[in-house]
Order: C-alpha cells, then structure tokens, then sequence
C-alpha cells in the first residue's frame, strides 16, 4: 500500500480502498459475478459522513454510501456494489455474532490514530457524542435526505447531460456553451464534474474549488479562455462551445475557415476550406425568444 500510494500521490488509506476495489473488480470479471457484498455498516457510514465534512464537501459527500452502487474500478463490466448492513449499528451486529457463536475479525490497524478514520472513530465522535448523544441518529438521518435530493438531481443532470454534450472522442468531448449557459448554476457545475469524471482515468478527487474556476472560465466574456482541470484534462472556451480534453488528444478535426477575404451575398453562399460553406438568409422579424433558443454554435443571428 505505501509502495502504491507513493506511485499515484494518494494516501494509504485511499490506495488501500483502491486496492480493495480494484481486486473485488478483477474477481468479479473472473468469476462473471456481478454483485459484492461488503461489510459496511452504520457506525461506518457517520465515520464517513464526518470525514467528508472535515476535508469539504457537497451534497454527494453528505449523502456519503449508498446501499446500492456501481462497483468501483470495474469499467466495461457490469458489477454492483451492495451494502446490505448499512443501516444496522456495529453494536447490533455484535451482539448478533455473540448470540450465533461467531467470531467477526478485527484489523488490528482499527486502533491505530494516526489515521483519519480512527481519529473520527476513538476521539471526535465520543467527544460530539458529550454534545448530543443522539449524533449519530441524526447524522443518518441527514444521510438519507440528501441522498434522495441528490438523486433527484443526478436525475436533471442525466437529461441535461443529453441537451449539453454536442460531440465526443477518445480523450475529448464538447459541450455546447449555451445550452450550459442556459442550465442553473447547480447543474452547470454538475455538467462540468461529469464532463472531466468522464475524461479522468486515475479517480482523481474533484473538489468545489476544482470546478468553481472552469465554471467563471466557461462564461461568454472569457471566449479562448483556458482552465486547469484534474488529471491533466485542459477545458478551453470555444466560440459557442466548451472543449474538454486529456494531455495530448485534443482533437483535430478541421473547423471553418476562410482562406481569403471573400464577400458573402445576403442571402447567398460562399465556399471555404475544406468542405465548408458560409450561407446567409434574411430571416423575418425572428423574435428575440428565437435568438435565445439556438443553440447551433454553427449559426449566428446579425
């Protein structure tokens, strides 16, 4: 784990997890299962709803585990990450074990604080606990009501990713800046996590911070803007789109240009370089409700 965790610039705990789930995806493949079941429970779950809060977080983070989920590190094979005691305490679970004669195992690593985790565990819980004995009801209970508004929201953002993702290719995608424009600021951000998540090939972790600044740098004042995202991924500011690529794949494909200064007739067409066409029409009282609604970055009321 150290040996990992010095190779990809994370921490122990985190190249532990990533280890986990990347043998549990192998295993899976293997054997053609699609379904793991782990060991998470309650008291797991307001461990990890504290972690997200000290580090910073968002909705996502406060939900923190979901009793059902895609299986991490699994791309291209369809597994499932299951948690069917996540709403049972520990305390029950071993009162459960003593009564059926079974002997659960402990990581003798559990008792170690100089980890995150088991600080949270044997120091600040107890402590909040003097607050309010009752912490941990309530910290499940804001689990729960996040998770159903956020999935309500990864719901908008499913149909808003269809009307914002205007071409893709490996390593880089496009979104069409207006229809972007046109989302609330909830969703853009969420648009622009999707766009890099899709990109990223290392799990990379995607804070506010991450997203805020491609967000100021998307705005149609910015137009040939660049922004830094995780991984490497560059976001560039197009005339009419937001472009989104990995070290070294940004696309190449031909983009209209004229080669000469050229008169274009109104209405008419005139050619340019390779392939393209510049046409013009006079289009009768168009309505400014008509001008807000194109979206075709290839199109420009005058």
């Amino acid at each position: 784990m150290a040996a990992l965790a010095q190779a990809e610039k994370r921490t122990v705990e985190e190249a532990g997890r990533l280890a986990r789930y990347r043998f549990l995806a192998a295993l899976c493949r293997q054997e053609r299962a699609h379904f793991v079941l782990t060991g998470h429970q309650a008291d797991d779950q307001v461990e990890t709803i504290l972690h997200h809060l000290l580090r910073g977080t968002g909705p996502a983070g406060l939900a923190a585990m979901s009793p059902v989920a895609p299986l991490p590190e699994a791309p291209g094979w369809p597994a499932w990450l299951l948690r069917p005691l996540l709403t049972s305490s520990a305390a029950a679970i071993r009162t459960y074990c003593a009564a059926h004669g079974l002997q659960p195992r402990q990581d003798s690593s559990n008792a170690e604080t100089h980890y995150r985790r088991n600080q949270i565990r044997l120091e600040l819980i107890p402590q909040l606990e003097r607050l309010n004995p009752q912490l941990r009801e309530r910290l499940l209970t804001l689990a729960r009501l996040t998770r159903a508004d956020e999935q309500y929201l990864i719901a908008h953002t499913d149909v808003a990713w269809q009307r914002t993702l205007q071409t893709e290719g490996p390593g880089w995608l496009r979104l069409a800046r207006a229809a972007w424009l046109a989302e609330p600021t909830a969703l853009r951000r969420r648009l622009l996590r999707r766009a890099t998540v899709a990109l990223l090939t290392g799990g990379e972790e995607i804070g506010f911070r991450t997203i805020e600044q491609p967000c100021q740098v998307a705005a149609p004042s910015r137009s040939g803007a660049q922004a830094r995202l995780p991984g490497g991924i560059t976001l560039e500011n197009e005339p009419g789109a937001l472009l989104l690529y990995r070290p070294g794949l940004r696309p190449t494909e031909s983009v209209p240009q004229a080669a000469a200064a050229a008169e274009l007739p109104i209405p008419g067409r005139i050619l340019l370089a390779d392939g393209w066409s510049l046409s013009a029409e006079i289009v009768p009282n168009p309505g400014l409700n008509q001008i807000r609604r194109s979206v075709d970055p290839m199109t420009a009321f005058v």
